[in-house]
């Protein structure tokens, strides 16, 4: 009997390698460049065109644009991850990254370039992936659960029983914002704010005022330091820097503040102990906010300092430190099902169960070795109270979708705007077509008409053979730019459990 058992396992396995698409023995390795590509492999910017069937087995170059004709087939390597960075592909041929079988269980990534109707490619439209008549595309990436609900209502952070001390700046002035924490209590005992905004002839009392009260905390309490609008040198500020090198255990001259001015800047550590310290340096964006956020957890609470700039409100900036009580910060989430599957690093979407649909908000999975199998742990606080109960037999619980996929499509802004993503559409006469475990980031343009993430377009019955008919299920689709699934004279494809979440203005 069990060698009967082993045998069916065998025959299974093969009968499921059969099935891979990357197990075709007319397969090319892409990356035998003398005998696939005659010595001449594909270069930067590069039309490429796909006539015979290639294992994409290493990180292509960037490429203009790859039409695969009728003959040809590219496979994504299962154990290859590349980032692939196009302006268009057109599919004639076959496009397959994993199969129904043989999910692609590493990690790719494909970026659409391009600037706004830069070419006229008829029906596909410009940063685009299009299947044409005959066409096959076949994406299946890791399994995943896309959504489930809340067994208990999730109460939004609430600022006056879980913060434990806060403040934020409130000044015109730029400088350094600079807070002592109590390692015990999470009691905010000291803080101070040194303007740089002054006249250099005075910058080395303020030097000497900043080291003096750095150097008067005592050892075991917790630092936090950080930017607030900006940090002039309208003098040597040399000793500041050495300074808060000391503390947070730096070589001379390595801290990031020596190299620029144009930058938030935070930073958490022990005084005395370097071993816990976190600091957080971003160059400032060109638009929209940029967040420098340093957090420590010690015992039952959380430090966060932060230092904010944002462009859209004239450069109102913001340093501030919040101390609060590290379950109510960082909460535990419980579901009715299973999710050990979501992982560290994963983004989910909280619906709002409330009128106001603004109220969803989407947060970043930690680790949380105390976790059950359908417990997950996000990195910041709930907004919003999301309601998870069963009122009166009507199931009001609210719903949780993960956005994080394996396979990526995302986009590469365009010169002037920044809703003219990648689009991907299937036309009529395609072979076969089957997207699953996929993410869909920032695709659709506004500015072309039919140019949305996904679009079945005119393609009339398309269920009249069930074993080929086409679907799409088990995706997210967010932060586009103009809808998300559209079905446009298409009837008899299914389109099941994706998630849609968050469409830009117009």
């Amino acid at each position: 009997m069990e060698l009967l058992k082993f045998l069916f396992y065998i025959i299974l396995i093969a009968a499921c390698a059969a099935q891979c698409p990357d197990s075709d023995a007319n397969l090319l390795k892409w990356s035998d460049h003398a005998g696939t590509w005659s010595g001449s492999p594909p270069t930067e910017n590069d039309n490429l065109t796909i006539t015979q069937p290639i294992l994409l087995d290493e990180q292509p170059p960037t490429l203009y644009s790859i039409v695969i004709t009728a003959t040809g087939k590219l496979v994504w390597d299962p154990n290859t991850e590349v980032h692939l960075k196009v302006h268009w592909v057109q599919v004639d041929g076959e496009l397959h990254i994993g199969s129904e079988d043989c999910p692609y269980l590493s990690n790719t990534h494909i970026t659409f370039l391009g600037n706004v109707e830069e070419n006229n490619l008829g029906a596909g439209g410009d940063k685009a992936l299009f299947v044409t008549a005959g066409g096959t595309l076949e994406i299946h990436g890791k399994p995943k659960l896309s959504w489930t609900k809340f067994t208990q209502t999730a109460p939004k952070f609430n600022t006056e029983t879980d913060v434990i001390a806060s403040q934020i700046e409130n000044t015109n002035k730029k400088g350094l914002a600079v807070y002592s924490i109590n390692p015990t209590t999470g009691e905010l005992v000291d803080s101070a704010f040194f303007n740089f905004l002054i006249n250099g002839r005075k910058y080395p009392n303020l030097i000497i005022s900043f080291v003096n009260f750095l150097d008067d905390i005592p050892d075991g309490n917790i630092v936090g330091i950080a930017i607030h609008k900006d940090l002039p040198r309208r003098g040597d500020i040399t000793g500041a820097l050495e300074a808060i090198e000391i503390l947070a255990g730096q070589t001379d001259g390595t801290n990031p503040l020596r190299d620029t001015e144009d930058a938030m800047y935070s930073l958490l550590t022990t005084k005395g102990s370097t071993a816990m310290t976190k600091e957080v340096y971003l160059p400032l964006k060109s638009e929209g906010k940029t967040i420098a956020e340093a957090s420590m957890v010690v015992a039952e609470f959380i430090v966060v300092v932060t230092s904010t700039f944002n462009m859209k409100m004239k450069g109102k900036s913001k340093a501030e430190v919040l101390v609060a009580v590290d379950l109510k910060y960082r909460p535990i989430l419980t579901f009715i099902e299973d999710v050990s599957i979501w992982e560290t690093g994963d983004t989910v979407v909280i619906a709002s169960t409330d009128y106001d649909w603004k109220q969803a908000e989407d947060k970043t999975v930690i680790e949380c070795p105390s976790c059950s199998n359908n417990e997950i742990r996000v990195s910041s606080p709930l907004k919003f109270t999301h309601y998870g109960e069963i009122y009166k037999n009507v199931d009001m619980r609210g719903e949780v979708g993960l956005l994080t996929r394996n396979i990526l499509f995302d986009t590469e802004d365009a010169e002037g705007s920044t809703t003219y993503g990648g689009n991907l559409k299937v036309l009529k006469g395609f072979k076969s077509v089957h997207i699953e475990n996929a993410e869909f980031n920032d695709l659709g343009q506004q500015e072309v008409l039919g140019r949305y993430p996904i679009h079945f377009h005119m393609c009339e019955d398309v269920d009249e053979n069930e074993a080929t008919r086409p679907w799409i299920k088990h995706n997210s689709i967010h932060h586009s730019n103009s809808r998300c699934v559209t079905i446009h004279g298409t009837h008899g494809l299914i389109v099941r459990t994706v998630i849609g979440y968050v469409r830009k203005k117009v």
